[in-house]
């Protein structure tokens, strides 16, 4: 097609808020001096910064995960950008113990699982952060907890910005 001089480009997100698993379409418009705007979205280059929380297949945005992340465009030397948080969706969390009656040197498991808000479930134990009110009783490493002493303490665990807490007893 016939060359045309740009004064600037926009960049336009269906959604600049976007949930885990999300996608939303960009427009690039590119402004030139007479006043006049063409959409050049098919022939602007478009980026994220960061692919491991939203990546960029032609247009389309698909958000993967939590965090923020800039997408960005150029267009004949014009640059826009804008910024795209995207949230982890999770509703609640869940912790279980394999046991909340222990003595002491025993050890147990946890499960900790994200309930998010699209309906579906996942086993976050391994990035939630598992601790416990009083390590004198009740010492956590990693998601497997032993009793140390008797009395009782409170397992918390927190992951998207949710918590849950389950009570233990040792005797």
């Amino acid at each position: 097609g016939a060359q045309f001089n740009v004064d600037s480009i926009g960049l336009e997100l269906g959604s600049t808020s976007l949930k885990v698993g999300d996608t939303t379409e960009t427009t690039v418009t590119a402004f030139r001096a007479d006043g006049s705007e063409t959409d050049v979205t098919d022939r602007a280059t478009i980026t994220s910064t960061d692919d491991s929380v939203v990546n960029v297949t032609g247009s389309t945005i698909k958000a993967v995960s939590a965090g923020t992340a800039t997408i960005e465009t150029t267009f004949r030397g014009n640059t826009a950008s804008v910024a795209v948080s995207v949230d982890d969706n999770v509703d609640n969390i869940s912790l279980e113990l394999g046991s909340t009656n222990l003595k002491p040197g025993d050890t147990t498991d946890t499960t900790v699982r994200a309930f998010r808000t699209d309906g579906s479930r996942t086993d976050v134990t391994d990035q939630a952060t598992i601790t416990s009110t009083d390590d004198s009783v009740v010492d956590v490493s990693g998601s497997t907890i032993e009793a140390v002493n008797a009395g009782t303490a409170t397992i918390e665990a927190s992951f998207g910005g949710e918590t849950d807490s389950v009570a233990v007893s040792v005797d």
